[in-house]
């Protein structure tokens, strides 16, 4: 059996490059998530990173490099084969289904399971998010938005992924609802050992959270490292994000 450190990334991208039309957006990136790591790449508005993870997802084709999951090379596979495969994505304004209930959405996110694993994944899901056990059976556009933000993790998680990508989950939300979504991801990861791929402009919440560090400027990743280091590094971080 091999070792943790001879296992597979749960998530490695070599040399990929992307864009649209023929306007390049992400120009060859390389990066690496390792099982149960949370990992985040920062960067201003337009930098590429929402693309990056289009790509990732399958949502959108590369023009050229590779995506391997847990050593399986997903490059040319389509989205549901990745979702089945462990890879799920939380895109940026959340996507939930606002005429249906929490539960509902939840749901929806487990569609490849049998019922069985469902409850299962459903009572783990609502362990860690609460609140969302309160609102079961409200409507979903009835939440508050970081409520909203929460029923959009919780339904990714209901997939059961080995690879966690969220764009942008502190947008438009206050810094008490950034504090309750973060312990609530903090201890789904803690529990649960999932990877965690995490894209934000807010740089103190993705330093909190995650342990290395991306930082994408026009395309490409200028930085990489701890960031434990890199939130010390404030004139790094001021010069690529303002």
């Amino acid at each position: 059996m091999p070792t943790s450190a001879e296992a597979p990334a749960a998530l490695r991208v070599c040399d990929l490059t992307a864009g649209y039309g023929a306007g390049t957006v992400v120009k060859g990136v390389s990066l690496e998530v390792r099982p149960g790591e949370r990992l985040c790449i920062i960067g201003p508005n337009g930098a590429g990173k929402s693309t990056l993870l289009r790509v990732l997802s399958g949502l959108r084709p590369p023009v050229s490099g590779t995506v391997s999951l847990l050593g399986e090379d997903v490059t040319h596979a389509p989205p549901d084969l990745r979702l089945r495969r462990g890879l799920v994505l939380v895109p940026e304004g959340r996507g939930i289904f606002y005429g249906l209930t929490v539960d509902e959405n939840l749901t929806m996110g487990s569609v490849a399971f049998p019922r069985t694993q469902e409850l299962e994944n459903r009572e783990r899901v609502l362990a860690v998010f609460p609140v969302l056990r309160q609102f079961r059976n409200r409507l979903a556009g009835l939440l508050s938005g970081g409520q909203q933000q929460m029923l959009a993790i919780a339904r990714g998680l209901m997939a059961g992924p080995r690879v966690l990508m969220l764009d942008e989950p502190s947008l438009g939300l206050s810094p008490q609802a950034i504090r309750e979504l973060v312990a609530s991801l903090e201890a789904w990861c803690a529990a649960y050992g999932t990877a965690v791929l995490l894209v934000e402009q807010n740089s103190s919440v993705a330093l909190r959270f995650a342990q290395r560090a991306y930082v994408m400027a026009r395309g490409e990743f200028v930085y990489a490292g701890d960031t434990a280091a890199m939130a010390a590094d404030g004139s790094l971080l001021k010069y690529y994000l303002q």
